[in-house]
C-alpha cells in the first residue's frame, strides 16, 4: 500500500506479521499401523505356508500307526518301537503346524486391519501378541517333552532293527541327553524365529499415539 503523502515511497504490504503460519499436522497421525500391517501380511504368509506343510505330518502320523498295526511276528517286534516313535514325532510336528497355521490366518486378517487403521485391529494386535507367546510356550514344551524324546527313541529303534552281518555288533545307542538336546535345539529355533514379532506387536500397539491413530 503506497503512502499518499510521498508519491516516491515504495508500496508496503498490509500484512506486517511475517509469513503465514504452516498448517497444523493432523493429530495422532503415525505410519506405525501401516508398516506393521505390511509386515504382518508378509510374516503371516511365510509362517502360514510352513504351518500348512508341518500340519501335513498329522496324516503321516496316522499312516505310521496303521503301518505298525499291519505288521506281525518278528518283524513287528523290531519295527513297532520305531513306528511308534515316528508317529509321536509326526504328531508333535503336525500339532505345531496347526498352531502356526491358525495364528497366521489370524495375523493375516489383523494385517489388513492394521493397514486400514481399524480400531479393532489395534486391540486384537495386543491380544494376538499375548496369544502367540502362550502358543510359543506350548510348542516349546511339546518339543522338549514329546518330539525330542521321540527322536531319541526312533534312532535307538532304527539301530536295534538294523541288520548286522558277520560278527554280532552291539546296537548304537544315543546319549541319554540327546533327546533333550534335539528338543532344545528345536525350541531355540522356534523362540528365535517366532518370539520377536509378538513382542514388537505388544510394545507398539499399546502406545498412546498408535492407539489414538487407529480410530476408524
Amino acid at each position: 500500500m503506497a503512502d499518499p503523502s510521498n508519491p516516491y515511497a515504495p508500496p508496503q504490504s498490509a500484512d506486517l506479521g511475517g509469513p503465514p503460519p504452516l498448517p497444523p499436522l493432523a493429530g495422532g497421525h503415525t505410519s506405525v499401523p501401516k508398516i506393521f500391517g505390511v509386515l504382518s501380511i508378509i510374516f503371516a504368509s511365510v509362517i502360514g505356508l510352513g504351518g500348512l506343510l508341518f500340519s501335513c505330518s498329522l496324516p503321516a502320523a496316522g499312516f505310521m500307526g496303521a503301518a505298525g498295526n499291519g505288521m506281525s511276528g518278528e518283524k513287528l517286534d523290531e519295527m513297532r518301537p520305531m513306528m511308534q516313535a515316528m508317529k509321536a514325532v509326526y504328531t508333535g510336528i503336525g500339532i505345531q503346524g496347526v498352531i502356526f497355521l491358525g495364528m497366521s490366518i489370524w495375523l493375516l486378517v489383523l494385517g489388513i486391519g492394521q493397514m486400514r487403521y481399524r480400531s479393532w485391529a489395534c486391540r486384537q494386535s495386543v491380544t494376538w501378541g499375548l496369544a502367540a507367546l502362550i502358543a510359543l510356550g506350548a510348542m516349546v514344551v511339546l518339543s522338549l517333552v514329546v518330539i525330542g524324546p521321540a527322536y531319541k527313541q526312533m534312532f535307538e529303534a532304527i539301530a536295534h532293527a538294523a541288520p548286522h552281518t558277520g560278527t554280532e555288533l552291539q546296537p548304537m545307542k544315543m546319549p541319554s541327553g540327546m533327546g533333550m538336546m534335539l528338543g532344545g535345539t528345536m525350541s531355540a529355533f522356534l523362540v528365535f524365529i517366532y518370539a520377536p514379532y509378538p513382542i514388537l506387536m505388544i510394545a507398539m500397539f499399546t502406545r498412546e499415539h498408535v492407539r489414538a491413530a487407529m480410530t476408524s
